[in-house]
């Protein structure tokens, strides 16, 4: 048996406790200390693996509920308080302390879902108030003790804080799928059915537009609403029903919010001349796990493979694509990654599939080295994986 932490806000009085998909998933019995040091069992009420929250309940009345500030209005450089049980050490049910201010907002971390997660964390805010392993769940204040973000990943490479913590924020967009959880309701996300990326100056120059001012289109999967309402690979994305969209990010979170079978207008720059498109969005389905690839960390390269900035590649074998749930094997698979290459400090991990870097697309091991041999010692730019969108330096 295996026994995890994390950390949880009292959201209302009648024992609704708010915390992280991520600290109860896949659990046997979930058990909720308080402040008090009280010990009760508690039950799953509704859980989100894409928003990476969770709500669950405890049989106890008159709590003290947390004050949430809703409005979304954080600022960098306020000062910020973290509460939550670093390495265990809140197992008595008394809460860590730890502070510091807000140091950047709308940051977006790709990858960290997993395979066969559909996990994703985007729009969050970045705060240097020391943040550890344990700490999963529990609230980012303000200094009114206004829950204003649940603390929720860390990028370190020591597994403890370096000063770059990450809490999903409070906005109205959060505060709708908290009220769901508290009802114990299923989250349905709307779907477009593009692939996205920044628009960089190669791209804008190409495509006669403003660099990194929009989100443009460099794949649209068939049957889908944005197949079927003509969005085309090459459309910049600049507006969805009516609200700008000023990145990828800013895209996905509104295509997510907004209601399954809902008619939309996209508008895109399509040439260089504005085009609106009326799309009926899907429904995301839901993410469905998959059985590891085994795919070994550290054997040497071998025939059939390739192996760049510390990344080892393979063929992706129909077997292996659909295990990982793709529609095609296109792409190469991550067979091991140096854990002291920069590709590794990006993010990228062994089981990935690589299906583009830069404005090149990868389909097998054989573009895969055409591809990186043309690349400079110094090229600094993003690998496109099925598990996000990753900055590789040199």
């Amino acid at each position: 048996d295996v026994t995890s932490a994390g950390s949880g806000v009292i959201v209302d009085p009648n024992g609704l406790i708010l915390t992280n998909n991520h600290v109860i998933e896949d659990s046997v019995a979930i058990e909720v200390r308080l402040s008090d040091r009280r010990a009760f069992p508690a039950t799953l009420v509704q859980a989100d693996q894409r928003s990476d929250l969770a709500v669950i309940r405890i049989d106890v009345k008159d709590l003290p509920a947390a004050r949430f500030n809703t409005s979304g209005q954080v600022e960098v450089g306020q000062w910020v308080i973290a509460l939550g049980n670093p390495f265990g050490f809140g197992q008595d049910g008394r809460a860590s302390v730890s502070h510091g201010v807000v140091s950047a907002l709308g940051r977006n971390l790709p990858g960290l879902g997993g395979i066969g997660s559909d996990r994703y964390y985007g729009h969050l805010i970045q705060t240097d108030a020391p943040i550890n392993p344990g700490n999963s769940g529990g609230p980012l204040l303000n200094l009114d003790g206004e829950v204003i973000g649940i603390n929720t990943a860390i990028f370190s490479t020591s597994q403890g804080s370096q000063g770059l913590g990450f809490a999903i924020p409070i906005d109205s967009k959060t505060w709708a799928v908290i009220g769901k959880l508290r009802r114990g309701e299923e989250i349905a996300y709307g779907y477009l059915g593009v692939s996205v990326k920044p628009i960089d100056e190669v791209d804008a120059k190409r495509l006669g537009v403003a660099a990194y001012k929009g989100a443009l289109v460099h794949e649209v999967q068939p049957n889908t609403p944005a197949s079927k309402a003509g969005i085309r690979m090459d459309d910049v994305i600049v507006a969805f029903n009516g609200v700008r969209v000023a990145d990828e990010d800013e895209l996905i979170r509104e295509v997510g919010a907004t209601p399954v079978g809902a008619q939309s207008t996209v508008d895109v720059v399509r040439d260089g001349k504005p085009v609106s498109i009326t799309v009926t969005l899907a429904k995301r389905a839901l993410a469905v796990a998959t059985r590891p690839v085994p795919v070994p960390n550290t054997r040497p390269v071998e025939p059939g493979r390739y192996s760049w900035r510390g990344i080892s590649v393979q063929a992706l074998t129909k077997d292996l694509a659909d295990r990982l749930g793709l529609a095609a094997p296109v792409g190469v698979l991550v067979n091991s990654v140096d854990r002291n290459s920069p590709a590794y400090l990006a993010g990228i991990r062994p089981g990935f599939v690589i299906q583009q870097i830069g404005n090149e697309a990868v389909n097998n091991v054989g573009d895969f080295r055409r591809v990186t041999a043309a690349l400079s010692t110094t090229w600094k730019g993003l690998i496109h994986t099925n598990n996000g969108v990753f900055v590789v330096g040199p």
